[in-house]
């Protein structure tokens, strides 16, 4: 895959844009954000060492969350406060960046290193916020619904359909609906700082065509299918009367998901009992051996918009429609071609971006105070 650079952590919030549209070009992520139950069970040697992890943080005592009792930075002569910086930390620990379990395994020298990191994110935004103030420009709000548009098709490309609005990033980045706007108006504005400085030009198809042609290996994808998915839930240990239950409800919902007009979205909204049923039973893309044997047999046998019959596996009673079916070898230039010039534009701005943000540092008048971090 491309190699490229990264913005700074806590910089993704200022930029909302360029975290959901403008990262480089890779083979599209359809794997669901909740692991289906029905899914594969096989556990690798990184499984292990992670759950031997989780137990020994149960043994820790080490702190679980960071503070600041003071500021932490000042920023040509703007101070980075305990409360602004104890928000971001907590921000993070909501949306899953941070965990805490994970910050109770951080110490000594990597906890400082830690430290460090947070708070020169948060010195990079302010620069970039400070320059905002200095250089204002009018957002127009035509500009910010085509910007809010892109945004939406990019994320629900990326997730498969599974985040569709920014409403649903909102909820993602634990900011409020107010924060995301005020980013996205910032992000808009930082584009045309940067474009002003270093007059880079958007990418076109050709370059894309380019891109791809000298790169096709990047965009290799296993065989996949698209699933949707109802199940009437049983364990193992269950008696048999709860399986023959479990096996007349399915075979109720069986004979309306195979009705004429039967909306199968609908109806696994309605009946499933997995974690995909606000979805719609939605599984999205996934290759072989992603599932148990039961289901990946019969998901790969289908055709495309067929309805499975009820079939049992370990969790219980399944129903299966396919949606869609990928062979395969390389993603087709057609079907990626806008997504990978919207990302080569993203990584033209984002190398300059990075060149823009060194400089405002090398200027800056910087005074870091990590010692009132806890």
């Amino acid at each position: 895959m491309m190699k490229h650079t990264t913005t700074p952590l806590l910089l993704t919030l200022l930029i909302a844009l360029l975290a959901a549209c403008n990262s480089t070009p890779d083979i599209p992520d359809d794997a669901p954000t909740e692991q289906p139950a029905y899914r594969s069970t096989t556990t690798t040697s990184e499984d292990t060492t992670t759950a031997e992890t989780t137990d020994t943080d149960t043994e820790t005592s080490a702190p679980d969350s960071l503070s600041a009792s003071g500021d932490v930075a000042i920023v040509n002569s703007e101070p980075i406060t305990a409360t602004q910086f104890d928000t971001e930390v907590q921000k993070l620990v909501n949306n899953g960046q941070l965990p805490p379990h994970i910050l109770s395994q951080i110490q000594g020298e990597q906890r400082e290193q830690l430290k460090k990191q947070l708070v020169q994110s948060m010195i990079v935004q302010r620069l970039l916020e400070q320059e905002i103030k200095k250089n204002p420009i009018e957002i127009t709000q035509p500009q910010l619904d085509a910007r809010i548009q892109q945004m939406e098709m990019e994320l629900s490309m990326a997730s498969q359909g599974r985040i569709t609005t920014i409403e649903d990033m909102q909820k993602q980045m634990g900011i409020s609906k107010e924060e995301l706007m005020k980013s996205i108006k910032q992000s808009l504005v930082l584009e045309a700082l940067v474009r002003k400085e270093y007059q880079y030009e958007d990418a076109t198809e050709a370059d894309a065509r380019s891109y791809y042609d000298e790169n096709t290996s990047e965009f290799y994808q296993p065989e996949q299918v698209h699933a949707r998915h109802i199940l009437i839930k049983v364990t193992e240990t269950d008696n048999d009367d709860a399986w023959m239950k479990a096996k007349k409800e399915i075979t109720k919902v069986h004979k309306k998901t195979t009705a004429d007009g039967a909306d199968f979205a609908a109806l696994a909204k309605e009946y499933s009992e997995d974690g995909s049923a606000p979805q719609g039973g939605d599984l999205g893309f996934f290759p072989r051996n992603a599932m148990v044997p039961e289901f990946e047999k019969v998901a790969f046998e289908l055709e495309n918009g067929e309805v499975s019959e009820p079939f049992r596996s370990q969790f219980g009673w399944h129903i299966v429609k396919r949606v869609d079916y990928k062979q395969e070898g390389p993603i087709p230039f057609e079907d990626i071609k806008e997504r990978l010039t919207t990302q080569l534009t993203g990584l033209k701005f984002q190398q300059s971006l990075e060149q823009y943000v060194a400089k405002l540092q090398e200027s800056a008048s910087i005074e870091l105070k990590l010692e009132n971090i806890k």
